[in-house]
């Protein structure tokens, strides 16, 4: 197909594009409706570790850096997951909470951020306060009779304005691109179909 007889299919048949933009939107907008929603919140706490002892002297970084894995596995303890129950309020199952939280350190700090998911904006925030709570009770019962270790909260978790996934920012526009697509390619294909259909006197 030349050039020419493109830009002749889009104009002559500029309104199937129309019509594709307008039911991919609409597409969009229902999948919007239908998918459930995620939301996603953040908190994080500060691991701090002092000598038990005020004569020691303690490299904190390093003391804190060697062990982010085993706090982080912490938070999947029977007793932290326990401690998030009742937090919550709710008796939630292993695999439920494991599935809704995420611990993640932060590189180069002594911060862990706690990630809460939901299924409303106040379950995800719910969700990454409990689990902060828990987690630094978890970590504050390593302390021993050497080093004392303890966490302080650095950022509440937030309240999400709106649903992680489906996210409206990709879903319309990919609506959008997908109905032009289909429109544009009918256009295509019916175009010359018709023309044909004319120059040989005939009707569909």
């Amino acid at each position: 197909m030349t050039t020419q007889r493109l830009w002749e299919t889009i104009r002559t048949r500029w309104w199937w594009l129309a019509a594709g933009l307008v039911a991919g939107l609409a597409l969009g907008a229902l999948a919007l409706v239908v998918l459930p929603q995620t939301y996603r919140s953040e908190a994080a706490i500060l691991v701090e570790v002092a000598p038990a002892d005020d004569a020691g002297s303690l490299d904190v970084a390093t003391y804190v850096d060697e062990r982010l894995p085993t706090y982080v596995d912490l938070g999947f303890g029977d007793a932290t997951l326990e401690d998030m129950r009742t937090e919550l309020g709710e008796d939630l199952s292993r695999q439920q909470l494991e599935s809704r939280v995420t611990y993640v350190p932060t590189d180069g700090s002594l911060v862990i951020a706690i990630e809460g998911t939901g299924s409303s904006a106040e379950n995800a925030q719910a969700m990454a306060d409990a689990g902060a709570v828990a987690l630094g009770t978890a970590i504050s019962d390593t302390s021993t009779d050497t080093v004392e270790v303890s966490t302080e909260p650095v950022q509440s978790a937030t309240l999400p304005s709106r649903p992680e996934t489906p996210d409206p920012q990709i879903l319309l526009p990919a609506g959008a691109v997908l109905g032009l697509l289909v429109a544009f390619l009918a256009a295509l294909v019916n175009g010359p179909r018709h023309r044909a259909v004319v120059r040989n006197g005939h009707r569909s």
